[in-house]
C-alpha cells in the first residue's frame, strides 16, 4: 500500500482503513499498513509451545514476519469458518508484522478531535484501543497495536532498550532541572514512559494524555508569561509528543506552537512508532526539532538532554 495517501501535516486528520475481525469493526492508521494480502496456509509455519495469539512465522516472497492472530488477542470468538481471511501486513517501530483479520471494509478519512479516548471513557483502564468513533452509524475502535505487539513481544516495548542504571547521577541531576511536557494518549505507553522519564531525573514533568490538552496547557502558560513580561523558558524548556492522539494529534501540536510568536522557541521532539523518511520531512514541514521512532527511549532521552540545554 503506497504511503502516498499520508495527509498534509498539521490538518489534525488522518487516513484509517476500517477492518473487522468476529462482527466488530476496527481501524487502524493507513501509514502504519503495508499491504494487504490473503492468507494462505501453505505459507505459515506453525512455532511449538508459543503463545496461543501468535499465529507463526509467514513468508511473504521470501521475506519471513510474525503473524498474529487478533481474534485471540482481543478475546473475539470466531461463530463461523472465515474461507479467506486476509493478512494485515504492518510496519510501525520499525518492526513489519502481520496480523490475521476477517477481512476489509474501506479507508476514512477523519479528523483526530473527533475520536472519543478510552481514556475519558475508561478512566485508568489500559485498553487495546486508543479511542473510538463512529463511521456510518457503527463505531469503529482504533487499535493501539504497539500495546498488542509489546505484550506479545517485549521486547518491542518503551522499556526493551532502557536502563536507568545507566545514566550518571551528574547527568540526572542536569535532567531534574529540565521543565518537561509530555503528550501520549497510550495508558500502556504513557506509563511505562512517564516511569522512564523519572527515572531517568526528569522530575519536573508534565504529562497530557492528548494533542489539545497540552495546547490548552499551553495557551496558559503563555497568558501566564505575557501578564509577569516574563519567558515560556521559565515554565517549560521542551515539549515531547507523540504523533496519533485523539482530538489533536502531535503534528498539529508542533504546528500550532511553532506557529506561536511566543511558544515557537519551545523544542518540539515527536516521539512515534510512525517515523519513516515521509515522515520526518512532515514533522520538519510543521518546525519539530526532532522526532525519534519508538520504541527508542535511549535515544529520546539523550535528545531531550542535548535539546533542553
Amino acid at each position: 500500500m503506497s504511503k502516498s495517501i499520508l495527509l498534509e501535516s498539521g490538518t489534525n486528520e488522518v487516513e484509517i482503513i476500517e477492518f473487522y475481525v468476529g462482527q466488530q469493526s476496527f481501524g487502524i492508521n493507513v501509514a502504519k499498513v503495508r499491504q494487504i494480502i490473503q492468507f494462505d496456509e501453505t505459507c505459515l509455519t506453525e512455532i511449538p509451545n508459543s503463545k496461543s495469539e501468535i499465529k507463526g512465522t509467514y513468508s511473504i516472497r521470501g521475506e519471513i514476519i510474525g503473524l498474529i492472530d487478533l481474534a485471540v488477542t482481543l478475546g473475539k470468538e470466531q461463530k463461523e469458518h472465515i474461507e479467506r481471511p486476509l493478512i494485515l501486513v504492518t510496519e510501525f517501530n520499525n518492526t513489519v508484522t502481520g496480523f490475521l483479520i476477517d477481512g476489509v471494509n474501506r479507508i476514512h478519512r477523519i479528523s483526530w478531535d473527533n475520536l472519543s479516548s478510552m481514556d475519558n471513557i475508561f478512566s485508568g483502564e489500559s485498553s487495546s484501543s486508543i479511542g473510538t468513533i463512529t463511521i456510518d452509524n457503527k463505531e469503529v475502535l482504533i487499535l493501539d497495536l504497539e500495546k498488542i505487539l509489546s505484550e506479545i513481544n517485549p521486547s518491542h516495548s518503551v522499556n526493551a532498550n532502557f536502563n536507568a542504571k545507566e545514566i550518571s547521577s551528574q547527568s540526572k541531576k542536569n535532567n531534574s532541572e529540565i521543565k518537561l511536557y509530555f503528550a501520549e494518549d497510550s495508558t500502556f505507553i504513557r506509563e511505562a514512559m512517564t516511569k522512564n522519564l523519572h527515572d531517568a531525573g526528569f522530575n519536573s514533568l508534565t504529562v497530557f494524555t492528548n494533542g489539545l490538552d497540552a495546547w490548552e496547557n499551553l495557551q496558559e502558560l503563555k497568558e501566564k508569561t505575557i501578564s509577569e513580561g516574563s519567558s515560556i523558558n521559565n515554565y517549560i524548556n521542551l515539549m515531547v509528543s507523540d504523533i496519533e492522539m485523539p482530538n489533536m494529534d502531535g503534528l498539529t501540536l508542533c504546528k500550532q506552537i511553532k506557529d506561536d510568536n511566543i511558544l515557537k522557541t519551545v523544542p518540539v521532539l515527536l516521539f512515534s512508532s510512525l517515523v519513516t523518511d515521509q515522515m520526518r520531512k512532515k514533522a520538519k514541514s510543521v518546525g519539530a526539532d526532532d522526532c525519534v521512532a519508538k520504541p527508542d527511549t535511549k535515544i529520546l532521552i539523550d535528545l531531550i538532554s542535548q535539546l533542553a540545554n
